[in-house]
């Protein structure tokens, strides 16, 4: 094996630990992570090891150096800089122990990205090899709760993800025409396994055997017909082990084996359904749908906020329930029938409203009964679980299942099977009818488990008065709760006359209306979110906490919010009908500050109060002084979720409790 060959081993990523409780250390002067080197050649210069927990390149498997420890240097920080390592050190007399303190102290607790370098030597006629390092990255490990200790990582083993430096949107064209593809911040050839690309929202895989190669950073598949592709599920950045940068990241190979044996889709069938959506549906075909929304809303009589509509579709498009709130009277399971009527021009959708009754205590009121004396399953009068079969025999039709009045009984007792499979990937969402042990003999009608797929959308209208049950923080987690505004009666007959509703339709035509083709999954929340929208909502989930350390900012109202964000319908001069700012804080509104309630000993200060006079500006609240900040201006105005700040402070100083 040449010298050349060895050098060429360059940009190839490992990760790794300071090599804790080893039976033994080569080379060493004693037998511990960070000591001297066992050579009165080397003037006795500080080592230590590091055990790596990610996959070792190519070389050293063709070398037979298979071992997992490395041994590092005081050069190898130099990527890094040496700015930890005093000047004391530098110059004059060397206190070593207190330099391996120092090393030792910088590396423990860390996960260590490093690249691995190769030195050898001839002894005694013989090769021999030496694994060396250069340290990239330092960062603090944070994870057991996920990954497990430290110290037991490598049993599981890291695998790197990969994303190409090609322009994204030709990426999957170009592995369809094997064209070369590039990854030029690393050594691609060097991977045991190189079977799992990111490319923006999608994962490409099934990858391995096709992979000619160029150089050590560019390649070309030869079998591009075998590709597969999925979408990036729901949890794929909670399983993210390390993110180096938007090329690279790394995964635990239980997860990579998950992954990589998922059914997929077809590369080029993958390429045909983008090129059908490019071609085929439009934003403007989403406004031309909104403009036959207000067309129905007005022609039934009713004077809605045009944002109130915009903010109902967007939270149906991106969630699978949507709750509308307010007070008796103002249209909201109006507004839902309506929705779903202008859905279904085309015959793309079904709807069903369901009464909610008082009376309903437990799933099988809503759902229905299998009688074991007769093994026949009943379904119950509302109708929902037909609707849920037929849903899944029809996955290309959206079903729309409206509760009235859902608060008029304990939402977590009949709804409880739902709220558990909201958060769910859509392909493990079912529910269970009965004992599939059990006998019964319209199976074929009721089967013991029906699938749950994103073609079925819940929303559920509310009331908050006396007669009314109060949201669990388990359901308002999985759901946006939307309060429309009531227009005023004036301002609307002043419209009528002025013929402003008429000149807000424009053009409609006949389409066919499929809300899937609407939707924008982020690929990523966090890259989603502006620097000062995340810092916005640090601040926020840290004072939430302090009071009430079971709520917060999750990091799934952060993926609703970013879904949420990416969602906004545009005009037809391409402007977003709901600005950012402005979508930020209905998202705060609804998915945050909704979960605020409680008695003034506890959320007073969250809350703060309002001088009786005036009622103009709220006092001793935390959450306003953040909001009012000069960070929180830079967000947005927030006059929505301070209007319901000021709601919650008004309530509190009459009652002692804000709802």
């Amino acid at each position: 094996m040449g010298t050349n060959r060895m050098e060429e081993l360059k940009k190839h990523y490992m990760l790794g630990v300071l090599a804790v409780d080893e039976e033994s250390y080569p080379r060493g002067l004693k037998n511990k992570s960070v000591t001297r080197m066992n050579s009165r050649k080397s003037n006795n210069p500080v080592i230590f090891y590091i055990k790596s927990i990610s996959s070792s390149p190519k070389r050293f498997f063709e070398l037979g150096i298979e071992d997992d420890l490395f041994v590092g240097f005081e050069q190898s920080f130099n990527p890094l800089g040496r700015d930890f390592l005093s000047s004391e050190f530098e110059y004059g007399s060397v206190d070593l122990n207190k330099k391996e303190k120092k090393i030792e102290e910088k590396l423990r607790g860390k996960l260590i990205l490093f690249e691995p370098k190769i030195k050898h030597e001839m002894k005694n006629g013989e090769q021999r090899y030496h694994k060396n390092l250069d340290i990239i990255e330092l960062l603090d490990y944070q994870s057991e709760d996920i990954f497990g200790e430290l110290t037991e990582l490598k049993k599981r083993g890291f695998k790197a993800v990969l994303s190409p430096q090609n322009d994204k949107k030709e990426f999957a064209q170009q592995l369809l025409n094997k064209k070369e593809v590039s990854f030029p911040n690393y050594n691609i050839k060097e991977l045991i396994e190189f079977d799992l690309i990111l490319n923006e929202d999608k994962l490409y895989f099934n990858l391995a055997s096709g992979w000619q190669w160029v150089d050590e950073n560019t390649c070309f598949h030869q079998e591009p017909e075998q590709i597969k592709v999925i979408p990036i599920p729901n949890e794929f950045y909670e399983n993210v082990f390390y993110l180096h940068n938007q090329s690279l990241l790394f995964i635990s190979t239980d997860y990579y084996k998950k992954l990589t044996n998922q059914a997929g889709i077809e590369l080029t069938k993958d390429i045909k359904t983008e090129k059908f959506k490019e071609t085929s549906i439009t934003y403007s075909d989403e406004q031309r749908f909104l403009n036959s929304l207000k067309q129905k809303v007005l022609e039934e009589g009713l004077y809605y906020q045009q944002e109130d509509l915009y903010n109902l579709h967007i939270s149906v498009k991106t969630n699978s329930l949507t709750i509308i709130s307010g007070m008796s009277g103002t249209g909201k399971t109006k507004m839902a029938q309506l929705y779903a009527d202008t859905l279904q021009a085309n015959s793309k959708t079904e709807y069903l409203i369901i009464p909610i009754s008082p009376s309903y205590t437990e799933p099988g009121d809503l759902l229905g009964y299998l009688n074991t004396m007769t093994g026949i399953y009943t379904p119950a009068e509302t109708g929902l679980v037909d609707t849920l079969v037929e849903a899944h025999k029809n996955q290309d039709r959206l079903y729309l299942i409206i509760f009235d009045e859902m608060n008029l009984s304990q939402v977590e007792h009949w709804f409880s099977p739902f709220i558990s499979i909201l958060e769910l990937e859509f392909e493990d969402r079912s529910i269970n009818l009965y004992n599939s042990d059990n006998t019964c003999h319209n199976n074929n009608n009721y089967p013991s488990t029906i699938a749950i797929g994103e073609n079925v959308k819940f929303i559920g209208t509310v009331n908050v008065d006396e007669t009314t049950r109060d949201f669990s923080d388990r359901l308002l987690d999985r759901a946006n709760v939307i309060k429309p505004s009531k227009r005023d009666f004036y301002q609307v007959k002043k419209d009528l006359a002025e013929g402003k509703f008429e000149q807000e339709l424009g053009e409609i035509n006949a389409k066919e209306y499929n809300i899937f083709n609407w939707v924008r999954e982020p690929a990523n929340s966090i890259e989603v979110m502006k620097e000062e929208e995340l810092k916005l909502l640090d601040k926020l989930h840290a004072v939430i906490n302090e009071i009430d350390a079971q709520k917060g900012v999750s990091f799934r109202i952060l993926e609703n919010i970013a879904r949420y964000l990416e969602n906004i319908p545009l005009d037809k001069e391409g402007e977003l009908l709901i600005s950012r700012a402005d979508g930020f804080d209905l998202q705060l509104k609804q998915r945050v500050l909704t979960k605020l309630k409680g008695h003034q000993q506890q959320y007073g200060t969250l809350i703060g109060t309002l001088e009786p006079e005036t009622e103009e500006e709220i006092h001793n609240s935390k959450i306003y002084e953040i909001l009012s900040s000069e960070l929180g201006q830079q967000v947005s105005a927030f006059s929505r979720s301070i209007a319901e700040l000021k709601r919650k402070a008004r309530e509190m100083n009459f009652n002692g409790y804000a709802t």
